[in-house]
Parts: C-alpha cells; sequence; structure tokens
C-alpha cells in the first residue's frame, strides 16, 4: 500500500468509525462500499464492514467477510476479535473462545480481555474467568468494566462480601457508576428478605440523586419478580424502560410479568425485539411462544419466529417450531 492510498483509506476509516460512533450504521456502510469500490481488497475497509454488518446483527454477511478474511489472513487481529465477538452475540460462546484468545496474544487490551472473560463465564468456565480477570487486573487495576466482571463473577460464586469491595472499588473511582451502585446494593443486602429489599430500594428511589437510576429500578422489579408480584414488577420495569429505552434484559423480564397478567397483546409487543435479538435465550422463547399462543395469535408467532430466522439462520430450534406450527 502506498503512502497516498494509506491517507486516504486512514482518512476513510475516521470518518466511518465516526459514524458508528453515532450509530449511523447505514451512512457507514455507503462509505465502506464507496471506497470499496476503489479498494476491494483492503483489509481495513473490509473489518470496518464486517464491524458494521455485527453492530447492526447481520451475522450472516459478516460471517462471510470474516471468514474470508481469516482465510487470506488468520493473525489478523481485528477479524480475530470481531469473529469471536459475533459468535459470543450469537450465543456461541464456546466456539468464541480461541478467537478471543488469539487476538488476545496478537495485542492486548483491556476491552478485549473483558470480551473473554464474559465469554468465559457464559460458557461455564468460572473459575478460569476469574483467573483471566484477575490476570487482567494486573496490567489494567482500575479499568471499570474488568472490576465490573470480576464482581459479577464472585456474585456467581457466591462470593458475595468480595463482590461488593470490588464494587465499593469501582464505586470510588466513579462514583455514578450506577450499575455499580445497583450490584453493590444488592451484594450488601444479601442476607435480607425480599421484602426488606423492596422497602430499602423504595427508600432509596427517594432519594434525588438515586431516583434516574434504572438499574434500581430493575432490581426492584426482579424483587417483585420473585414474588410473584406480577403487577409490582411490571411497574416498576417500565419505570426503568423509562430511564433506559431498549434494554433486552428489562423487556424480557416485562414480557413474562405480561404473560402471567395474561396482557398477551403487550408481551407480544415488549418480548418481539429481545427475541429476535437474542432466539436462542430459552426464557425469552418461551415467554414469547406462550403470550402469542395464549392469544391465538398464530400467524403473528409465525411471523415473528421468520424473523428471527433471517437474522439468525443457525438459530435451529425455531425451524423445527415453525414446522410444528405450519
Amino acid at each position: 500500500m502506498g503512502k497516498d492510498e494509506y491517507l486516504i483509506i486512514k482518512s476513510k476509516v475516521n470518518l466511518i468509525r465516526e459514524l458508528q460512533r453515532k450509530r449511523k450504521y447505514v451512512e457507514a456502510e455507503k462509505e465502506i462500499q464507496d471506497a470499496l469500490r476503489e479498494y476491494p481488497d483492503n483489509g481495513l475497509l473490509l473489518n470496518c464492514l464486517a464491524e458494521v454488518y455485527v453492530r447492526q446483527k447481520n451475522y450472516r454477511e459478516a460471517s462471510l467477510i470474516l471468514e474470508r478474511r481469516l482465510r487470506s489472513h488468520p493473525r489478523d487481529f481485528q477479524a480475530l476479535a470481531l469473529t469471536g465477538e459475533l459468535m459470543a452475540q450469537q450465543g456461541r460462546y464456546q466456539d468464541s473462545l480461541p478467537y478471543f484468545e488469539q487476538a488476545l496474544s496478537l495485542k492486548e487490551s483491556s476491552y478485549l480481555y473483558s470480551q473473554l472473560v464474559r465469554a468465559l463465564t457464559q460458557a461455564g468456565q468460572v473459575e478460569k474467568a476469574l483467573n483471566v480477570v484477575n490476570t487482567a487486573l494486573e496490567a489494567y487495576p482500575m479499568d471499570a468494566y474488568l472490576l465490573e466482571e470480576k464482581g459479577k463473577i464472585l456474585r456467581k460464586l457466591k462470593k458475595f462480601s468480595e463482590a461488593a469491595e470490588v464494587y465499593e472499588k469501582v464505586l470510588k473511582a466513579d462514583p455514578d457508576d450506577s450499575f455499580a451502585y445497583k450490584e453493590y446494593i444488592r451484594l450488601k443486602s444479601s442476607g435480607q428478605s425480599n421484602e426488606e429489599l423492596i422497602r430499602e430500594l423504595k427508600a432509596i428511589l427517594k432519594v434525588p440523586s438515586r431516583a434516574s437510576n434504572p438499574y434500581l429500578y430493575t432490581l426492584l422489579g426482579d424483587t417483585y419478580k420473585a414474588e410473584r408480584k406480577y403487577e409490582a414488577a411490571a411497574l416498576a420495569y417500565q419505570q426503568a424502560l423509562k430511564l433506559a429505552p431498549d434494554n433486552y434484559y428489562v423487556l424480557g423480564h416485562l414480557g413474562f410479568c405480561y404473560v402471567k397478567l395474561q396482557r398477551y397483546s403487550e408481551a407480544q409487543a415488549v418480548l418481539r425485539l429481545p427475541f429476535i435479538h437474542d432466539p436462542m435465550n430459552e426464557y425469552l422463547r418461551s415467554a414469547l411462544i406462550s403470550a402469542y399462543r395464549l392469544s391465538g395469535n398464530i400467524a403473528g408467532l409465525i411471523e415473528t419466529l421468520e424473523e428471527a430466522l433471517r437474522k439468525h439462520p443457525r438459530a435451529y430450534p425455531l425451524i423445527s417450531i415453525l414446522k410444528s406450527l405450519r
């Protein structure tokens, strides 16, 4: 690559990155396609296109580009990292691990470490995830993402006091970290009953500086839901969504509450988005199917399943469900 070509492509990539940062993916894709007409084999541009497809959940096109790129350049750091991310987003956590590990062997970054740790945890390798995050924190001791991943792992291992200490460290670095504050409250109250936690959360949410924390409302909803108080849980989840719209976790649990409350049309509306994002999530799939079946809207269920399958062609369980409905 000549110097002039490098400068042109670098300028293009900077523009594309800025468009991606603003989530203007259609405009970013157009810029990349225009550049690829002039430089069709440029690795930077091809990786940028794959990244845009990953951000748009267009996994099929992203996979084709990345597979081709890694066949010709098996040590391409960005292609390896993107492939790992793509697989993790599809729920293929075990498959993603060698790509994250190989990318890290080429170039370390705190973000890539956090991706690997999250994938290990989701793949059930919790102890290994803890070892990796401890190693990463030696290099990046105050990285908030790594600290939060460590807190999640310790909570999963039921080491609640250690986990609380981790989130306390996060809060000392950033007192406004609303997720860390929610986790800290949950961990400090691990010995309390649900009723006690509900009272504490309601009191905290009356404090003006905490009233805009969507994670606290989510925790309140989760706690009501655990008590099978679905109406109160739904109200808490609704408040969380006002503060943080399109949160897939909250949408899924709100949809479940709507099913329990026999509000099937509302359940279908809120479950559709998170299900299409992650159709392999059995919790979401079960709630969505119940919402459609119990309302008799089989045509709507088929349409939603087909849309999810178009975006996730490897979501094979959907194929058998569709066959049973036709």
